[in-house]
């Protein structure tokens, strides 16, 4: 069995890590923890889970926010006190060969089907949390763009979320309509991000101009790329709010299918270790 990466998938919400295994795909000693709210405090844990499954010497980190290549937050309207500071520890970085991704760039790796008559397939992936990302695979590659910020799909304007004000500072885009955080204002309650019910006119509302925002989205990217899968993944993603998803894309006669991410809410665990020994020029599923 070949020696295990470990990988991190860091959000807003939540805080994943797990040893994983790149030919099985399979996670050891998988940890989830809220995340915590001052960047130093992540990377303390992180480093002390790190050193309790051995210290490997790979690490991949899939996150949320926009990073410079060597793991500091350039970006993160989500959670903006952890701009400008550092992901990882210095051991870590010393001592592992470290790789990082995109949050939703990892999950399109794990989604993408590496099989030879699918690998010259594309692929996208739209991860609904506490925000909104996108990440795309095109015959095989991670499309990634100049700072590794492409398919920043939370930020695209669309019609149904016109005029909502938006965490990054501009109005209109996706993520203001449709992710956890904005649904939580519109919802006016304090629900999970997976109990998607309607209590009430204003529910809704506010549910249907989510789905509405969404299934444009959609239809906008398929018409970009002209895909072969399209898969739906994050906490909010693979909830409930996955049917209305679908109803939506049928009721405005969009036609494109959906499907949930076959990974779950381990899709950026997984992904990130893929993404580690694709870089090397291992195919998924082949030994180092």
């Amino acid at each position: 069995m070949s020696e295990p990466v470990f990988a991190i998938d860091l959000g807003a919400t939540w805080l994943r890590y797990a040893a994983v295994c790149p030919t099985t795909l399979e996670l050891k000693t998988k940890s989830v923890v809220p995340t915590p709210d001052a960047a130093p405090d992540a990377v303390q844990a992180l480093d002390s889970a790190w050193r309790e499954v051995g210290r490997p010497r790979r690490v991949a980190l899939a996150a949320a926010p926009e990073l410079h290549g060597n793991g500091i937050v350039r970006r993160w309207p989500n959670r903006p006190a952890y701009q400008g500071q550092n992901l990882l520890s210095t051991e870590m970085k010393n001592a592992a060969e470290v790789a990082v991704f995109d949050d939703a760039t990892a999950a399109a790796i794990s989604a993408h089907r590496f099989e030879p008559k699918h690998q010259d397939e594309t692929t996208l992936c739209i991860t609904i949390g506490t925000g909104i990302g996108g990440g795309a695979v095109i015959a095989g590659i991670p499309l990634t763009g100049r700072s590794g910020a492409a398919m920043d799909v939370g930020h695209m304007p669309v019609p149904s979320a016109t005029g909502l004000p938006c965490t990054c500072g501009r109005t209109g885009c996706l993520q203001a309509a449709a992710s956890g955080a904005a649904l939580g204002v519109h919802l006016g309650s304090s629900r999970g991000p997976g109990d998607v019910t309607v209590d009430s006119q204003r529910d809704t509302a506010a549910l249907a101009r989510a789905v509405a925002s969404i299934a444009e989205a959609l239809a906008i990217l398929d018409c970009l790329f002209d895909l072969d899968r399209i898969v739906i993944g994050g906490g909010l993603g693979i909830s409930p709010l996955f049917e209305l998803i679908q109803g939506g894309l049928e009721q405005r006669q969009i036609p494109v299918a959906i499907e949930r991410h076959r990974f779950g809410e381990e899709a950026g665990l997984v992904g990130a270790a893929l993404g580690l020994v694709m870089r090397n020029g291992t195919k998924p599923g082949q030994r180092p």
